[in-house]
């Protein structure tokens, strides 16, 4: 049996974010390494969680590392790098830097806040660093160990809840610098429920779960004591996606939502993300010169403020 085991997981392996991913992982460094390809076609019923335990009960001795089919691997040792971090830290879960095509980071692991809600973290790191919860997007898992995810959850949150619970146990949870995946964050198709239903669902059982242990318990760890104050701010990130959910539904609220939400939020990233939102709502351009102040490396406003800007220079020579 080989050393490590790679399981890439997609509902079609010939979708083209599945070939790049497959296709990209192929040319990294993969001695030693088994690779499955998990294709559940839709299936309808299907749980990621379930498949996972499926993958860790069939390894056994091996190092796990689990990929959604939206990441792209460039650097040729990045598993050999997370063992190796892995190692370093003692920690039993290890994740990755994930950032957009444009080199925005979209995410650096996770926080759970003391109400049970959870945000991604999103700040460069320059060094190994515990971390209350990571991504199962890339996420790699020692071998020894009798962790499972919770097959509760129905298609959200179910790797955050593994974090916990690795803490919870007395192990740890690292993510290495040292990896960058680009992770371009596609869409999936759900035949549970649509994704929001879902993954209010899943959010909900995750507050019921660890909420207790967030409040009091999480950040008494050591490794974790820096993370308190974070954790016992508001959660702009659960207000930001409260306010994106109303758009189809009740455009009013959340363009009501995305305004006050300006006002008060100190994050860049989010605020970028609100103006964004705005601009789809009423059509303003100065929300997209706004987006691009906060975050120039959003590629979507800068596309539309191309596009309305070519727009503009037609309809005058016309």
């Amino acid at each position: 049996m080989n050393k490590y085991l790679v399981a890439l997981c997609t509902p079609d392996a010939f979708r083209p974010s599945a070939k790049a991913a497959i296709a990209a992982l192929k040319k990294t460094n993969l001695s030693s390494t088994d690779l499955i390809v998990l294709d559940n076609g839709y299936e309808q019923g299907f749980r990621h969680a379930e498949a996972m335990n499926a993958v860790l009960d069939y390894a056994r001795d091996q190092w796990v590392f689990f990929l959604d089919d939206d990441v792209l691997i460039a650097q040729r040792d990045w598993l050999q790098q997370l063992v190796s971090d892995a190692e370093t830290a003692d920690a039993t879960l290890i994740g990755c830097i994930h950032t957009f095509a444009s080199g925005e980071v979209n995410h650096s692991g996770a926080i759970a806040h003391d109400d049970g809600s959870t945000e991604l973290r999103r700040s460069p790191l320059e060094a190994l660093t515990y971390m209350p919860a990571l991504s199962s997007a890339a996420l790699g898992i020692t071998p020894g160990n009798d962790l499972r995810f919770d097959t509760c959850f129905e298609k959200y949150q179910h790797d955050l809840d593994l974090c916990l619970e690795t803490w919870r146990r007395g192990y740890k949870v690292a993510i290495s610098p040292r990896v960058t995946v680009v992770h371009t964050m596609a869409d999936y198709f759900s035949t549970l429920s649509p994704p929001a239903v879902a993954y209010q669902h899943d959010a909900a059982l995750f507050r019921e779960k660890w909420q207790a242990y967030c409040a009091d318990g999480l950040y008494r760890i050591p490794q974790l004591k820096k993370f308190a104050t974070v954790a016992a701010e508001p959660n702009w990130e659960s207000r930001y996606n409260q306010a994106s959910a109303l758009r189809s539904t009740d455009p009013a609220s959340a363009s009501n939502k995305f305004r006050v939400f300006i006002d008060h939020c100190p994050h860049a990233h989010l605020l970028a993300g609100a103006h964004f939102h705005l601009f789809g709502l009423h059509g303003q351009v100065e929300h997209l010169h706004e987006c691009l102040a906060l975050n120039p490396l959003h590629q979507k406003a800068r596309q539309l403020l191309d596009e309305v800007g070519h727009a503009s220079v037609l309809a005058v020579q016309e």
